[in-house]
C-alpha cells in the first residue's frame, strides 16, 4: 500500500477593509465585528467677531454730540475726541502698508482723489491754521483712513456682525432718543441725532430681519428721525423707502421703486401738512424758497449760502483755508457757525480744486459701491450704497460731512463693502443676471 502525503490546504484569507479584526482559529477565518472608531472631535467654529473699526463707530455713534458739553481747554469733549481718532489713524498707516507674508495684493479700495484731497486739505490746514479747520481736517481722516482700516481682512461672517451691530446701535439710539422726548430730557442734539440715525437706517433697510423688533427696526429709527424734526433727514429717511423695492428679487424693480418713491413723497406731503410741529418747521418762518407758489422756510440757508459764495469768490480756485467758512458765519451770526450746506463749505475753505477732489472721489466710492450692489444681494453693499446716497444728500443742506458720529460709520460701512473679494462679493447674485463662468 503506497503511503500518501496528506496535505493540509488553507482557504485563502479574503482581503479585508483596513480597521477589520482578523480572528484565525485552527485554519478558520472569521471576520470579527468592526470596531466602533471613537468619536472624531470637531471643532467649533470660531465666531466671526466684530471689526474692531465699526465697535469704534458704533461707540461714536452711540455718544453722537454728547461729549460736546464738555470741554477739553480750548476745544470741546468731542472735538478732542476726533482729533485723538484721526491721529490713531495716522500713525496707523503703515499697518495699511505692510503686506503680511504670502498675501496677494488685493485692489485699491481708496480713489486716488480722495487721497489727494486729505493731502490737499491737510496742506490748507497748515498754511491757516485754525481750530475749526484742524477739526474738519480731523473728520475727513476718519473717514478716508476708515475705508482703508474697514476694508482689512473683511469675510461675509464679519461684515453680516459688523451690520447686525450698526442696526442694533440704531435702534438704541433711537429708543434713548423717543424715550428722552417723551419725559422731556435733552440727551441727543436733534439735528445730530437725526444725521446719525440715516446712517443707521441703511443697515435696517438693508438687511433682511428676522424677529419682531428687527422687522420693526425701519420704522423705529425713522420716528426717531421725524421726531427730531430735521426736515431734510426726514425727507431723505422717507425717501430710503423705495430701497426696500429695490432689493427685491423677483419684478420690474426700476417701476415698484418709483411707485414706491411716489408713494413716499406723497407721505412726506401730509406728514407735512398735517404734523403741526413739521408744519412749522416747512412752511412758517423766512419764506425764501418758492416752488410751485408754495414758500419754504429756509431758516435763513438762503442768507447763509448767498454770503457764503460772495466770501468763496475772494479766492476762487483754493480756497480761503480750513475752516474759513465756519469762521466767516459765526462772525455775523451768534448761534450759527456753520454754511448749512457742505459742498458750499469745501468750495469756500479748498476753492474749486477741493471741492472737484472730494466730489470726484466721493462719487468715484458711490459708483464702485453701487456697481457691487447691482451684481449682488450682499446686504453690505446695499448699506453702503443707501448710507451714501443719504450723506449725499444731506450735504446740500447740513453740515453732515463733519460730523464723526456720520463720517466714521459711513467709512466702515463703505470699506466694509469695497473690502469684500470680488468672487464673495458677487456670491449672492441676482438671478436675472447671468455672470459668465470664469474658465
Amino acid at each position: 500500500m503506497t503511503a500518501t502525503t496528506s496535505r493540509r490546504i488553507r482557504p485563502l484569507r479574503p482581503a479585508l477593509p483596513l480597521g477589520k479584526a482578523r480572528v484565525i482559529n485552527h485554519g478558520a477565518v472569521h471576520i470579527a465585528a468592526p470596531t466602533t472608531p471613537a468619536a472624531e472631535v470637531v471643532p467649533a467654529p470660531i465666531r466671526a467677531r466684530v471689526p474692531w473699526i465699526v465697535l469704534l463707530a458704533c461707540a461714536i455713534a452711540l455718544l453722537i454730540n454728547v461729549p460736546a458739553r464738555w470741554s477739553v481747554g480750548p476745544v470741546s469733549a468731542s472735538a478732542a475726541i476726533t482729533l485723538l481718532i484721526a491721529v490713531a489713524f495716522v500713525a496707523c498707516i503703515p499697518l495699511l502698508l505692510r503686506r503680511r507674508a504670502g498675501a496677494t495684493r488685493g485692489p485699491r479700495v481708496l480713489p486716488i482723489t480722495l487721497g489727494i484731497f486729505l493731502a490737499y486739505s491737510g496742506g490748507r490746514l497748515l498754511l491757516s491754521p485754525s481750530i475749526e479747520g484742524l477739526q474738519n481736517v480731523a473728520v475727513f481722516t476718519m473717514f478716508i483712513l476708515g475705508i482703508c482700516f474697514a476694508a482689512q481682512g473683511v469675510t461675509p461672517e464679519r461684515a453680516m456682525r459688523a451690520l447686525s451691530a450698526l442696526r442694533w446701535t440704531g435702534i438704541i439710539v433711537s429708543l434713548v432718543f423717543l424715550g428722552a422726548l417723551g419725559t422731556g430730557i435733552e440727551i441727543y442734539d436733534e439735528r445730530a441725532l437725526a444725521l446719525t440715525a440715516l446712517i443707521l437706517l441703511s443697515t435696517a433697510i438693508a438687511v433682511p430681519a428676522a424677529g419682531l423688533i428687527l422687522r420693526l427696526s425701519p420704522f423705529i429709527i425713522t420716528a426717531a428721525i421725524v421726531s427730531s424734526l430735521s426736515r431734510t433727514a426726514s425727507v431723505i429717511a422717507v425717501t430710503l423707502f423705495a430701497f426696500f423695492v429695490v432689493r427685491l428679487r423677483r419684478g420690474n424693480r426700476l417701476l415698484l421703486a418709483i411707485i414706491t418713491l411716489s408713494i413716499a413723497l406723497v407721505g412726506v406731503w401730509l406728514l407735512v401738512t398735517t404734523y403741526e410741529p413739521l408744519r412749522e418747521r416747512f412752511l412758517e418762518g423766512d419764506n425764501a424758497a418758492d416752488f410751485g407758489g408754495l414758500t419754504i422756510n429756509t431758516s435763513g440757508r438762503s442768507v447763509l449760502w448767498e454770503m457764503t459764495l460772495d466770501s468763496a469768490a475772494q479766492s476762487p480756485l483754493i480756497g480761503n483755508g480750513a475752516g474759513s467758512a465756519s469762521a466767516l458765519i459765526s462772525a455775523h451770526f451768534t448761534n450759527i457757525s456753520h454754511p448749512h450746506n457742505e459742498y458750499l463749505r469745501l468750495y469756500h475753505d479748498y476753492g474749486v480744486i477741493g471741492l472737484a477732489l472730494f466730489v470726484w472721489g466721493f462719487a468715484a466710492l458711490l459708483g464702485r459701491v453701487g456697481r457691487r450692489a447691482a451684481h449682488s444681494d450682499n446686504p453690505i453693499h446695499w448699506a453702503a450704497l443707501i448710507a451714501m446716497v443719504a450723506v449725499a444728500l444731506a450735504a446740500t443742506t447740513d453740515n453732515v460731512i463733519i460730523y464723526p458720529f456720520v463720517m466714521l460709520p459711513l467709512g466702515a460701512l463703505v470699506g466694509l463693502s469695497l473690502g469684500l473679494p470680488g468672487e464673495v462679493a458677487a456670491s449672492t447674485l441676482n438671478p436675472k443676471k447671468r455672470v459668465p463662468a470664469r474658465v
